[in-house]
């Protein structure tokens, strides 16, 4: 039996935080994420208590990303930055087939709660684009205890969205572990999900934080730079393990939702040709 402590997440990690009107408390992260300014919220909820266990135990690694996940309140209309890489900087893609093996993870488990906007998978780090549906944003069925200072257990609701991205990367991390020959952790306990841009009747406007109208966008080249800027290829569309090719009609899948990137970013996707 594994025993459950209530601990709270670190306050060094947030530089700030404010209260939204919906409740959860936003703060910016200390520092920008691969030449990204802080200058978007991440959300975060210092006031309620994450469960860790008491001492080293491998088979909560779904545990914690449920945790961790739950705390964000994902919602439609929203453009959201969702990135993770491996633990210690260390690599959570070892060969070609771990690639393919997380893609068809997000066909799976991703793209039916969200509308994918761009993605890429870089040896030791992920990054997500990302829309959610209104099947996304609603609550599963699973519901987590969460132990505050009584010792009756809050039962907190997870929405589908969070509790996919939770099985997406437990479940692949059991995986490469089994391949690997390795146990433990393999990405970094926290997975943050930076609102970009939320769409709120007519008109686009910044979430939270100062003002950049250009930020999804920037954000969406700067996906696909990722391979360019660590010296993996040339140009962007030389990576196979982003959606560059399909943006530039290269490779005919339909892992992105391209209408509706080009409706949200107004970015055009080149024709596939054979």
């Amino acid at each position: 039996m594994v025993c459950l402590r209530a601990v709270r997440p670190p306050a060094r990690r947030l530089r700030r935080c404010s209260e939204r009107p919906d409740g959860l408390r936003v703060g910016w992260p200390a520092s920008g994420v691969g030449g990204l300014p802080p200058s978007r919220p991440t959300a975060c909820a210092p006031a309620a208590p994450v469960l860790r266990a008491a001492s080293g135990f491998d088979g909560l690694e779904t545990l914690y990303i449920e945790l961790n996940q739950r705390f964000m309140k994902y919602q439609t209309g929203a453009i959201y930055h969702i990135y993770n890489r491996g633990i210690n900087r260390q690599k959570i893609f070892f060969e070609e087939r771990n690639y393919h093996y997380f893609l068809r993870k997000m066909r799976t488990l991703l793209k039916p709660h969200a509308f994918i906007l761009a993605y890429c998978l870089m040896p030791n780090h992920f990054h997500w684009l990302i829309s959610p549906t209104h099947e996304g944003e609603e609550l599963s069925g699973k519901r987590i205890p969460v132990f505050g200072n009584s010792m009756a257990p809050e039962m907190l609701g997870i929405q589908n969205l969070s509790n996919s991205i939770g099985i997406l990367l437990s479940s692949f991390t059991q995986g490469i572990n089994k391949s690997q020959g390795r146990t433990g952790s393999l990405f970094q306990q926290n997975t943050p999900a930076v609102e970009c841009f939320r769409y709120d009747g007519n008109l686009w406007s910044p979430s939270e934080g100062p003002s950049d109208h250009s930020h999804p966008v920037n954000c969406f080249h700067y996906l696909h730079q990722n391979p360019v800027a660590a010296g993996l290829v040339g140009f962007p569309d030389e990576w196979p393990y982003s959606s560059a090719l399909d943006y530039h009609g290269l490779r005919d899948d339909n892992l992105c939702s391209y209408n509706v990137a080009a409706s949200m970013l107004n970015v055009k996707r080149t024709p596939y040709r054979l």
